[in-house]
C-alpha cells in the first residue's frame, strides 16, 4: 500500500465505494419492489395511497450508517471514522488516546464543511427549552458524515472518512506501560461511558478480548444508554494487560503460573475494585487441582 499514503487512501477509497455500492443495492431493491408491483392492485399507487397515505408508492427513505474502521500495517495504526462512532487506545496503566472524533452538524468545522458543498444546516429548536441541535436537510440528520442517507448527500453530507494513523508501541517500555488494547464502539456506549472508563473496565476483565466487549455493552445498558450499542475490543499484545487477578494452579502435571497487574484506575464512581486484597481458593474438579486466586491491589 505504499506506507502511510497507502493506507489512508485504501480506507478512504473503500468507504467511498462501500457507500456507492449501498446506493445501489437500495436502488436495486426498490426497483424490483415496483416491478412487483400490480397498478390495478392493493400494491399499485392508488392503493397504496388509499391504504398508507400519499406518497406511499414512491421508495422508502434512504437508510445510513456510521462507519468505523481500523486497518493494522505491522505497528502502523490507521483509523477511519464517519459519523459519531469512536475509537479509543488504551494503555496498560489505564491511560488511554482518542482516535477519532465526532462528525456532527454542531462542529463549527464540519457545518462549514457542508454549506461550502451546498447544504444549508439549519439550527432545529425542539418544543422543550433549550439551545437547539444544527442538522443537515432533509432528514434531519445530526451527523455530517456517513455511508448511504443519499437524500442528504446533496446538503453536504458526506461518505468521506477522516483518518488518523500512529505508530503503536505495545512494549512495557512503552507510553503509559504500552499500547494494549483498541476499543471501537457506537455512539450508545459512549453516550453512557467515558473513554477513561472504557478502557478501565476492559482492563479489569479476564482476558478475553470478547468479554471485554460484552462488559462495556451491559454496562452500557445498565447506565441505561438509549442509543444502538455495538462495540469491538482488540487487544494489542498477548500479556499483562487485561486481568486484575493472579492467577496459578497446582497438580495435574506440574504448576501453570501468569501474572497480570491489576488496573491503575479506579473502578467508575470511585472507590477500589471489589476483588482488590482478596484470594480465595477452590478445588477444579475439571483438572483435579487446586486453583489459588490473589487479587492484585
Amino acid at each position: 500500500m505504499g506506507g502511510r499514503g497507502g493506507a489512508r487512501e485504501a480506507l478512504e477509497r473503500a468507504f467511498l465505494r462501500l457507500d456507492a455500492a449501498w446506493h445501489d443495492a437500495e436502488e436495486a431493491a426498490w426497483a424490483a419492489r415496483a416491478a412487483a408491483m400490480d397498478p390495478s392492485g392493493a400494491d399499485g399507487p392508488a392503493g397504496r395511497a388509499a391504504a398508507f397515505g400519499p406518497g406511499a408508492s414512491a421508495p422508502p427513505p434512504p437508510a445510513g450508517a456510521a462507519a468505523l474502521a481500523a486497518l493494522f500495517l505491522g505497528r502502523h495504526l490507521a483509523v477511519a471514522n464517519a459519523g459519531d462512532c469512536r475509537a479509543v487506545l488504551g494503555r496498560a496503566d489505564g491511560s488511554h488516546v482518542v482516535l477519532s472524533r465526532d462528525h456532527l452538524a454542531s462542529c463549527p468545522d464540519e457545518r462549514a464543511r457542508a454549506a461550502a458543498a451546498g447544504g444549508a444546516p439549519f439550527l432545529h429548536r425542539p418544543a422543550s427549552a433549550g439551545p437547539g441541535e444544527w442538522r443537515l436537510p432533509p432528514a434531519g440528520l445530526q451527523v455530517t458524515r456517513s455511508l448511504g442517507d443519499r437524500d442528504s448527500k446533496r446538503s453536504g453530507l458526506t461518505a468521506l472518512p477522516e483518518v488518523v494513523e500512529i505508530t503503536l508501541d505495545p512494549s512495557p517500555g512503552g507510553p503509559g506501560g504500552g499500547d494494549v488494547l483498541l476499543v471501537m464502539a457506537t455512539d450508545g456506549l459512549w453516550d453512557a461511558l467515558s473513554p477513561a472508563e472504557a478502557v478501565g473496565l476492559v482492563l479489569a476483565t479476564a482476558r478475553d478480548p470478547n468479554l471485554g466487549a460484552k462488559r462495556l455493552g451491559q454496562e452500557a445498558a445498565a447506565r441505561g444508554s438509549g442509543d444502538n450499542v455495538a462495540v469491538v475490543v482488540c487487544f494489542l499484545r498477548d500479556e499483562g494487560m487485561s486481568s486484575a487477578e493472579r492467577v496459578w494452579t497446582s497438580g495435574g502435571g506440574g504448576d501453570f503460573a501468569t501474572q497480570i497487574p491489576a488496573p491503575a484506575l479506579p473502578p467508575p464512581g470511585g472507590g477500589n475494585w471489589d476483588t482488590a486484597g482478596k484470594a480465595s481458593t477452590r478445588r477444579d474438579p475439571r483438572r483435579g487441582s487446586d486453583e489459588h486466586r490473589e487479587f492484585a491491589r
